[in-house]
């Protein structure tokens, strides 16, 4: 008895349709124009990453225009998509980057805090403090930064346990919990 399913004495070859497709397949970009209704790059990365779509933010912005890719919208979005999937490029990213917006200011003085670089750190965060801000309120950075400068006056204290290193310490904390609780 010969399995019908398997019959290797009646195989035929399968005819293949050779259709040549005469649709191109669509780009990223003219995909996420058509999805976000727009052709503005920075708004659909923007669209994007509040969407929780972060790895889709870096895509865009390995495809930007020089021209956009410095503007401190895109910056700051790639920033945050760097952080979301936690890559180790950040600090090396940031180092290229001359600009002196509040947030991006912020993370390096966050990533000069982490090298234990504590005078720059200082430095960086009030810059950030006065620096004008593309998506992030005053409010919203003036706590990190006061959370920022309350752990370096920690590292401080904890490296020179002196009353100076006490005090200062303290009142960074203080001015955080007060940050805390006007907001």
């Amino acid at each position: 008895i010969k399995n019908p399913v398997n019959n290797s004495s009646q195989q035929t070859k399968p005819q293949v349709s050779k259709k040549v497709s005469t649709h191109r397949k669509k780009s990223l970009l003219e995909t996420l124009y058509i999805k976000h209704n727009t052709k503005d790059l920075l708004q659909i990365m923007q669209n994007e990453m509040n969407s929780g779509n972060a790895s889709m933010v870096l895509n865009i912005y390995k495809n930007l225009p020089s021209k956009l890719a410095g503007q401190n919208l895109a910056v700051v979005l790639n920033i945050r998509a760097l952080k979301q999937i936690n890559s180790r490029s950040l600090p090396a990213f940031l180092n290229n980057i001359p600009n002196n917006e509040g947030e991006i200011l912020l993370e390096k003085a966050k990533i000069s805090f982490n090298k234990k670089r504590i005078a720059e750190c200082e430095q960086l965060a009030d810059n950030a403090l006065k620096a004008p801000r593309v998506l992030m309120s005053y409010e919203a950075i003036s706590k990190e930064i006061f959370f920022l400068k309350a752990q370096t006056a920690t590292h401080k204290f904890d490296n020179k346990p002196d009353d100076k290193n006490w005090k200062t310490a303290l009142e960074a904390w203080y001015n955080v919990k007060k940050e805390m609780r006007s907001q």
